[in-house]
Protein backbone atom coordinates (compact mmCIF):
# COMPACT_ATOMS: atom_id res chain seq x y z
CA UNK A 1 0.00 0.00 0.00
CA UNK A 2 2.57 2.43 0.46
CA UNK A 3 4.36 2.12 -2.94
CA UNK A 4 0.89 4.11 -3.88
CA UNK A 5 0.69 6.75 -1.34
CA UNK A 6 2.65 10.11 -2.62
CA UNK A 7 3.44 13.12 -0.53
CA UNK A 8 1.66 16.49 -2.07
CA UNK A 9 3.46 18.15 -4.45
CA UNK A 10 5.21 15.09 -5.60
CA UNK A 11 5.98 14.60 -9.48
CA UNK A 12 4.56 11.76 -11.31
CA UNK A 13 6.81 10.90 -13.63
CA UNK A 14 4.68 10.65 -16.69
CA UNK A 15 6.94 9.11 -20.22
CA UNK A 16 6.92 10.99 -23.91
CA UNK A 17 3.51 8.44 -24.83
CA UNK A 18 1.47 9.50 -22.05
CA UNK A 19 2.04 13.12 -22.05
CA UNK A 20 1.22 13.04 -25.55
CA UNK A 21 -1.81 10.65 -24.73
CA UNK A 22 -3.30 13.18 -22.26
CA UNK A 23 -2.76 15.89 -24.33
CA UNK A 24 -4.63 14.30 -27.25
CA UNK A 25 -7.17 13.14 -24.99
CA UNK A 26 -7.75 16.86 -23.03
CA UNK A 27 -8.25 18.36 -26.52
CA UNK A 28 -11.22 16.81 -27.27
CA UNK A 29 -14.91 17.53 -26.23
CA UNK A 30 -15.20 13.83 -24.43
CA UNK A 31 -11.98 13.80 -23.29
CA UNK A 32 -12.36 13.54 -19.68
CA UNK A 33 -14.49 11.02 -20.00
CA UNK A 34 -11.95 8.67 -21.37
CA UNK A 35 -9.25 10.62 -19.26
CA UNK A 36 -10.71 9.20 -16.13
CA UNK A 37 -9.69 5.31 -17.64
CA UNK A 38 -5.92 6.60 -16.45
CA UNK A 39 -6.72 7.47 -12.90
CA UNK A 40 -6.32 5.40 -10.00
CA UNK A 41 -8.18 5.87 -6.78
CA UNK A 42 -6.13 4.41 -3.88
CA UNK A 43 -7.95 2.48 -1.34
CA UNK A 44 -6.98 0.43 1.98
CA UNK A 45 -7.32 -2.89 -0.82
CA UNK A 46 -5.27 -1.01 -3.62
CA UNK A 47 -5.32 1.23 -6.45
CA UNK A 48 -8.61 1.20 -7.84
CA UNK A 49 -9.39 2.10 -11.48
CA UNK A 50 -11.62 5.38 -11.82
CA UNK A 51 -13.26 4.72 -14.98
CA UNK A 52 -14.48 1.18 -13.56
CA UNK A 53 -16.41 2.63 -10.42
CA UNK A 54 -17.58 6.41 -11.77
CA UNK A 55 -21.47 6.47 -12.38
CA UNK A 56 -23.04 7.36 -15.99
CA UNK A 57 -24.74 10.62 -13.85
CA UNK A 58 -21.32 11.82 -12.63
CA UNK A 59 -20.21 12.16 -16.16
CA UNK A 60 -22.86 14.55 -16.93
CA UNK A 61 -21.13 16.45 -14.02
CA UNK A 62 -17.62 15.81 -15.81
CA UNK A 63 -19.52 17.14 -19.01
CA UNK A 64 -21.18 20.23 -17.28
CA UNK A 65 -17.68 21.37 -15.94
CA UNK A 66 -16.32 21.05 -19.28
CA UNK A 67 -18.17 22.96 -21.62
CA UNK A 68 -19.03 25.70 -18.84
CA UNK A 69 -15.88 26.58 -16.70
CA UNK A 70 -17.83 28.92 -14.87
CA UNK A 71 -19.77 26.27 -12.97
CA UNK A 72 -19.95 25.62 -9.29
CA UNK A 73 -21.29 22.36 -7.63
CA UNK A 74 -23.15 22.53 -4.21
CA UNK A 75 -23.40 19.38 -3.21
CA UNK A 76 -22.47 17.45 0.61
CA UNK A 77 -18.66 15.74 0.10
CA UNK A 78 -20.00 12.33 0.79
CA UNK A 79 -22.91 11.91 -1.88
CA UNK A 80 -22.64 10.69 -5.20
CA UNK A 81 -24.52 13.90 -6.54
CA UNK A 82 -27.04 11.56 -7.72
CA UNK A 83 -30.22 13.90 -8.84
CA UNK A 84 -31.96 12.28 -11.15
CA UNK A 85 -34.59 9.92 -11.19
CA UNK A 86 -33.24 7.39 -13.05
CA UNK A 87 -30.28 6.61 -10.95
CA UNK A 88 -30.65 3.32 -9.26
CA UNK A 89 -29.84 2.83 -5.43
CA UNK A 90 -29.86 -0.49 -3.67
CA UNK A 91 -32.39 -1.06 -0.91
CA UNK A 92 -33.27 -3.33 1.27
CA UNK A 93 -36.69 -4.10 3.62
CA UNK A 94 -35.56 -4.36 6.87
CA UNK A 95 -38.71 -6.68 7.80
CA UNK A 96 -37.54 -9.20 5.37
CA UNK A 97 -33.76 -8.44 4.29
CA UNK A 98 -34.42 -8.79 0.72
CA UNK A 99 -32.51 -6.53 -0.91
CA UNK A 100 -33.41 -4.93 -4.64
CA UNK A 101 -31.99 -2.10 -6.93
CA UNK A 102 -34.46 0.51 -7.79
CA UNK A 103 -34.40 3.69 -9.40
CA UNK A 104 -34.95 7.23 -7.54
CA UNK A 105 -38.37 7.76 -8.81
CA UNK A 106 -39.15 4.19 -7.96
CA UNK A 107 -38.15 4.81 -4.22
CA UNK A 108 -39.62 8.34 -3.84
CA UNK A 109 -43.32 6.94 -5.08
CA UNK A 110 -42.75 3.78 -2.66
CA UNK A 111 -41.93 6.82 -0.33
CA UNK A 112 -45.04 8.31 -1.01
CA UNK A 113 -47.03 5.03 -0.20
CA UNK A 114 -45.81 4.80 3.02
CA UNK A 115 -46.40 8.29 4.25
Amino acid sequence: MAEYIRKAGQEIPLNAEQVAEMYRLMKRPTGARRFVNYVDIITADGPVNFGKCIKPFQYDIIDLFQQNERSVLLASRQMSKCVTGDSMITVRNDKTGVEREISMEAFHELQKKVK
